[in-house]
């Protein structure tokens, strides 16, 4: 496949990072840049002094939590345990058995939802079936099974499974039968990022890339949007015309980068909202949109 570069449609319209910053000097920069103190209080003698606070302790603490688009279902893993969270705050076990140390999921069709822990490959229906995807035998013979991979994605009707620096795709609307000889594509550097938008894909393996078009088997050039790499875990989709000065149609990408937040669009589009403001301080994590004081966040956490 070859890799080219060429100029897509304008950058898009979104201002400046206004989250921390964490390169430039509090003195220069004033007070606007700083976070608010909500943690502490403040003594006469002008020592912070930390507020009192609760500690929850549990014996399996809770990871990978997730919802889906229509924010109907939501699952986590705790210890082994695959579970799913109850409208009534309460919770019910679907699975067990993995041992994984992060999963990732992925909205499907049909209301299918796709997840791996890096050792196990599953498919959860109705939000309370699961199935070992490595069990369910492909239509056709000569194909294999579904892989286990460290992150997956579901787009166009086909699940990718990324391992190392390769991905391979199931064939179309069969997410469980996969040709690992034919449906692969081999990429320079570990995939950081592999997320599907409509008009095509993002990666991350070392350089940030758009594979633009719909179908993988039929060609899909890619064209670089960065010289620098994504911090895995760290990627999120939300709808456009909630985010930023300008609204943008469709939705948006947000992850986060060796130089910073980046947004991707639909198109293609690409722009690093805090360029040199923000140093990556951590080799994975997680992110989630929230939005509070009328103010859009995307929040990231990470280890490493």
């Amino acid at each position: 496949m070859a890799i080219k570069r060429t100029s897509l449609k304008p950058d898009i319209e979104h201002g400046n990072f206004t989250g921390i910053n964490n390169i430039d000097s509090a003195i220069t920069i004033g007070p606007r840049a700083l976070r608010s103190c909500t943690d502490y209080d403040n003594r006469q003698d002008g020592i912070l002094v930390p507020r009192p606070g609760q500690t929850s302790i549990v014996n399996q603490a809770s990871h990978s939590i997730w919802s889906n688009k229509e924010n109907t279902l939501c699952l986590y893993r705790k210890g082994a345990d695959l579970v799913r969270l109850n409208t009534d705050e309460t919770s019910t076990t679907i699975s067990s058995g993995f041992v994984g140390s992060r999963m990732i999921f992925r909205d499907g069709d049909a209301g299918q939802v796709f997840l791996t822990d890096g050792t196990a490959i599953g498919m959860v229906t109705g939000g309370s079936v699961y199935q070992d995807m490595r069990f369910i035998l492909p239509v056709d013979h000569f194909k294999n099974i579904a892989p286990s991979g460290i992150s997956i994605e579901f787009w166009h009707g086909r699940l990718f499974v990324i391992i190392g620096n390769k991905v391979y795709f199931s064939d179309p609307y069969l997410p469980f039968q996969f040709d690992m000889q034919h449906n692969v594509i081999s990429f320079a550097g570990a995939v950081t990022l592999f997320r599907g938008m409509n008009g095509g894909i993002f990666v991350a393996d070392g350089n940030i890339r758009f594979m633009a078009g719909g179908d993988p088997v039929a060609g899909m050039p890619m064209t670089v949007r960065a010289d620098y790499d994504a911090v895995p875990g760290t990627d999120i989709i939300i709808p456009g015309d909630i985010v930023g000065k300008q609204p943008t149609a469709g939705m948006t990408l947000w992850f986060l980068t060796d130089n910073g937040v980046c947004i991707g669009n639909d198109d293609g589009g690409f722009r690093n909202v805090t360029d040199k403001k923000f140093n990556r301080t951590f080799s994975n994590g997680s992110a989630l949109y929230r939005r509070d004081s009328n103010i859009n966040r995307y929040i990231t956490v990470g280890k490493g």
